[in-house]
């Protein structure tokens, strides 16, 4: 269902990585779908809503229809309940990374929040109740405990066979808000030229 949902709304240009259709088939799997919104399950810490209806909104964030920057992005994720939003986004070098686009009335974080998806995989496992902020991911997770108890904790290990890290910075490498300061981060500076 998320798959196809999420493919159906895939602008040319951006693909889904097997571990995204990995993850979408385990949410699947475990009946972690509600009105078409998948989630990580009751027992992870992590509260992220995957759907595919949040691509509308691009045109508000951004201000503009244009779509040589909208059709840059595909939005699949909400990472806070403040609306703030994770995306597929096609660089400038033609990789495809997971950024991050907060809401502005909440969250300002605009950042590349993985190079790849399994990255962002790791990310999700680490247990922050939410992705949104630059504080929580510059920080210890306090629930990692809690999260290395989940399913999808240990989905994620078994799976992959990747070491998941206690502090969200070990992924999102150059975190980013939306001030106006210049920024080592390549999205961040995509964004400040196509807003």
């Amino acid at each position: 269902m998320l798959f196809e949902d999420i493919s159906a709304v895939l602008p040319t240009g951006l693909f889904i990585p097997r571990e995204m259709k990995e993850l979408f088939d385990w949410i699947n799997t475990n009946n972690n779908i509600i009105n078409g919104v998948g989630y990580l399950g009751d027992d992870c810490p992590t509260r992220v809503e995957f759907s595919a209806s949040r691509n509308s909104s691009l045109k508000y964030w951004f201000g503009h229809e244009r779509p040589e920057v909208i059709k840059r992005l595909c939005v699949f994720c909400k990472t806070g309940a403040d609306g703030s939003m994770a995306a597929l986004w096609l660089a400038d070098d033609g990789t495809q990374k997971v950024v991050h686009l907060g809401s502005g009335s909440g969250s300002i974080m605009n950042c590349i929040l993985a190079d790849s998806f399994i990255d962002f995989i790791r990310l999700l496992a680490i247990g922050y109740d939410e992705i949104a902020w630059e504080s929580d991911l510059a920080a210890e997770c306090t629930s990692i405990r809690d999260a290395q108890k989940s399913k999808f904790y240990k989905w994620v290990v078994s799976t992959y066979g990747v070491k998941v890290p206690a502090i969200g910075s070990a992924i999102v490498r150059a975190i980013s808000l939306n001030n106006g300061l210049s920024t080592n981060d390549e999205f961040s500076r995509w964004i400040e030229v196509n807003v």
